[in-house]
């Protein structure tokens, strides 16, 4: 095989070339790689012109496809398992073979693509898996050969084409396996979530409140700047992914806006406000065929996995009780910086701050004038937009639980609870769950304690702390018991002399070595799903928020899962799914 150069804009002939020649084929691939990118622009950019055909004279595991792209130029490489790299630069036009093995071969393929991407104003272009290129409706490319692919792609018709990647300078991380991320709520939770992806393109950033928001645009000071998240979603295609950390009443309406334009979701916990929304993200997101995962950062961290590992060994027995609890509250009102100073909804109204567009941060919930006691940062509180302590701790103290005992929806809970008959969540509640067998697991009793802590085991020595100071879980076997803290972190049996006593097993779960961000932003680039997609945390937030309606209630509610439904006391019902405000739809 020879390199070969057709009649190309290349800005300099790469030296130590031998013959040139052109590769004229309109065969094999040209559906597959002009016919997309004969369509493939930006959204003020025109389409570039389809070049010459590409053609595979042997059955080969496309393995790569790069297509970077720019004002009127694009090109590509395809790298073969075979060790053939097939490059094509277009507006040109010129298709060539090269092989893999002749270095004069792999230099000119470079210097193509070079020339391109300095047509395209970049540095250089880079590699995307070809799973993520093309919609094959599920065929499994680690097992397509260039028959199969052919085929394949016929029968789809259309390909879904991803923006385009660009290689960093000497020591960057390659484009092609970067992301182009938005952050929608960077003044909290975002800003944090945003720095643990600093190794992918940051290209926009929203909030409603660009005072609060301030630090987050000065770190990034290149992403463009919006308040309405509808508007960025609508203006700026170069978006794959977004960053959800929003108040919780407005994560459902951002997340499915999100998934039906066609990006990666990462959504702080909970999930959503409320029930039917958490299911209705997990259908769409399910359908849309994108990968989502919620913030539960403990689902990416070692105590989980011990945890699973130690249960499913039968380090403790079978589990039948689950204890756990948060020790914090929002009494006295105002005392952290997460507490609202306001037991009531206030009577004044104060003007609203320059910076803050108010009418967008009420969003799909009641409105109602702004003040001080609902924001920044105090919205959690209050019922019409959080989730009390339930959503933003029970989210990630009860994930471990969820996940190690393989619970699924309850059959009925049950609370008492101080306060929470007005607009703000209890000072402090007890919930109870009950969960039915499931295969050879027997059925479980799971208590939540919130503002208070759980009954104290008598196994735990004294002087330890149970769980850690704000919060955990104990897992109560028929042989012993299992404590952790409120992610799930630092899981020991107890007392320690069961511990150092317990042969430990051998480690079955794959482990994050990256953070829970930066696991979600590799799952989007490799076609897959990370371990807290909304397939498994929409229905952990189903059971979070379905406490909540009890602490509502204070009384048994018998509850069907699939149906979504509480069957014995019609009042609950209202609080699955609350209406939205005028103007607003998920």
């Amino acid at each position: 095989m020879e390199c070969g150069r057709g009649g190309g804009h290349l800005d300099s002939k790469p030296k130590g070339h031998g013959k040139l020649t052109v590769n004229t084929h309109i065969l094999g691939l040209t559906a597959l790689l002009l016919a997309p990118l004969a369509a493939f622009h930006t959204a003020d950019k025109q389409p570039t012109k389809p070049g010459l055909a590409l053609k595979l004279e042997s059955e080969r595991d496309i393995t790569s496809l790069t297509i970077p792209g720019g004002p009127g130029h694009a090109a590509t490489v395809a790298q073969t398992t075979s060790g053939v790299i097939l490059a094509a630069w277009w507006s040109g036009m010129m298709v060539d073979f090269f092989d893999h093995d002749d270095q004069d071969c792999i230099g000119f393929a470079e210097a193509i693509l070079e020339a391109a991407a300095r047509h395209a104003g970049r540095k250089r272009p880079g590699v995307l898996p070809v799973r993520r290129l093309f919609d094959l409706r599920g065929i499994e490319m680690s097992q397509m050969n260039r028959r199969k692919f052919i085929k394949a792609a016929s029968a789809a018709g259309a390909f879904t084409i991803v923006p385009r990647y660009v290689l960093g300078g000497a020591g960057d991380t390659p484009p092609s396996e970067k992301l182009n991320i938005a952050g929608i709520g960077i003044g909290g939770m975002g800003r944090s979530n945003l720095q643990n992806l600093k190794g992918e393109n940051v290209v926009a950033l929203c909030d409603v409140d660009y005072d609060y928001a301030s630090k987050t645009f000065d770190e990034f000071p290149k992403a463009e700047r919006y308040r309405d998240y509808r508007v960025m979603l609508n203006k700026q295609k170069d978006i794959d992914a977004v960053v959800i950390a929003t108040p919780d009443h407005t994560h459902a309406v951002i997340a499915m806006a999100a998934i039906n334009a066609g990006k990666h979701v990462y959504c702080q916990k909970p999930l959503t406000r409320d029930i039917c929304e958490s299911r209705r993200l997990a259908e769409a997101a399910r359908k849309a065929g994108v990968t989502t995962v919620m913030g539960i950062q403990g689902h990416s961290m070692e105590g989980i996995r011990l945890i699973c590992e130690w249960i499913w060994d039968g380090a403790i027995g079978q589990v039948r009780q689950v204890d756990a609890w948060c020790s914090l509250s929002y009494y006295p009102w105002g005392h952290a910086y997460w507490s609202t100073s306001c037991a009531e909804r206030p009577k004044e109204t104060p003007p609203v701050p320059e910076t803050l567009d108010w009418d967008l941060w009420i969003g799909p919930a009641p409105y109602r004038p702004y003040h001080r006691c609902y924001h920044p940062g105090v919205w959690r509180a209050w019922w019409d937009f959080g989730c009390g302590m339930m959503g933003d701790r029970g989210a990630h103290t009860l994930d471990p639980v969820y996940k190690a005992l393989k619970l699924g929806a309850p059959t009925s809970v049950e609370a008492t609870s101080l306060a929470g008959d007005g607009e703000t969540h209890p000072l402090a509640a007890i919930v109870t769950y009950q969960f039915p067998a499931r295969g050879d697991l027997p059925p479980v009793k799971l208590t939540w304690y919130e503002g208070l802590q759980a009954p104290r085991p008598e196994e735990l020595e004294d002087g330890r702390v149970m769980g850690n100071p704000e919060g955990g879980a104990i897992f109560i076997g028929d042989k012993g018991k299992l404590m952790c803290g409120v992610y799930g972190e630092s899981p020991r049996l107890i007392p320690e002399a069961s511990m150092k006593a317990y042969k430990l097993p051998e480690k079955t779960i794959p482990r994050v070595t990256v953070s829970h961000e930066q696991d979600w932003a590799n799952a989007c680039k490799a076609g897959r799903q990370p371990s807290a997609s909304f397939d498994y945390s929409g229905p952990l937030t189903e059971m979070v928020l379905l406490g909540n309606i009890a602490k509502k209630i204070r009384t048994k509610l018998d509850w069907d899962g699939p149906n979504m439904k509480v069957t014995n006391i019609a009042e609950a019902n209202q609080y699955i799914c609350r209406e939205y405000r005028q103007g607003w739809t998920l």
